[in-house]
């Protein structure tokens, strides 16, 4: 069961989301034992994700020198058969540094790794902002830009924007091989206006040829662009522990 105490708490903010369909069977594929898609309008989903991590705390004690840095992760959706329960599995986390990233791959091995990184935030005269998500991978740049309006709204149960965001549950395997579960809370999220998104991906080096085949000439079915909130990740257990909570 969830323990009441965090392993991790943190701001993510200003997420940007780029959400491509995929082939339910291709995506059954790659999953672990007791993962299946998750589904909608007959289609399963994979996101590409940039937002900013701040005032990050482990157990409660901040990271000297990594208070703040940007992430960029691919993650799909899946459900647990073992309780139908909807989440989030990553393919690969980027962030700059190799403390945080080692740390993650520790404590939950998450397939975190570390590479150049940089976000920028460029403001305009009409509220706008342009913020640029870039890194560079093997030698190769891949980077995320969004347009966004300074209007908010809020989503509602069942909007597409709802479905990508309100994730309560993480899967990936333990260090053992088996199905681990951990729990992610925060409040729902507003959305900013997005007038503008782009992406400039080097699937193949990031991802690899299977990744590279499906998303190479794809475009976003959806984008949103969240103001984000403060994060809370709770430690990992074992899915064939009886009791989800």
């Amino acid at each position: 069961m969830k323990t009441n105490i965090p392993f991790l708490t943190a701001d993510w903010k200003e997420l940007t989301l780029l959400n491509f369909r995929l082939d339910p069977i291709m995506l059954a594929s790659t999953l672990p034992t007791g993962l299946v898609p998750d589904t909608r309008d007959g289609a399963a989903f994979a996101s590409l994700v940039a937002f900013d991590f701040e005032n990050i705390r482990v157990a409660g004690v901040p990271w000297p020198g990594y208070t703040r840095f940007p992430e960029f992760n691919l993650r799909v959706y899946v459900k647990c058969e073992e309780a139908g329960r909807r989440g989030v599995m990553f393919v690969k986390e980027l962030i700059p540094g190799r403390l945080p990233a080692l740390i993650a791959r520790m404590a939950y091995n998450e397939p975190y790794s570390a590479c150049p990184m940089q976000r920028t935030v460029t403001s305009h005269d009409d509220g706008s902002q342009t913020q640029v998500t870039r890194l560079s991978w093997q030698g190769r740049a891949s980077q995320v830009e969004v347009r966004v309006g300074p209007g908010t709204s809020a989503s509602r149960a069942g909007e597409w924007a709802d479905w990508f965001t309100q994730q309560e549950w993480g899967f990936g395997l333990g260090h053992d091989g088996s199905l681990n579960r951990y729990h992610v809370s925060h409040p729902r999220w507003l959305f900013r206006d997005l007038h503008e998104a782009s992406h400039d991906i080097d699937w193949l080096s990031l991802y690899g040829p299977m990744w590279a085949r499906t998303l190479r000439e794809a475009q976003p079915d959806t984008a949103f662009h969240a103001i984000g909130s403060e994060v809370e990740v709770y430690p990992a257990v074992d899915v064939a522990r009886p009791h989800f909570s």
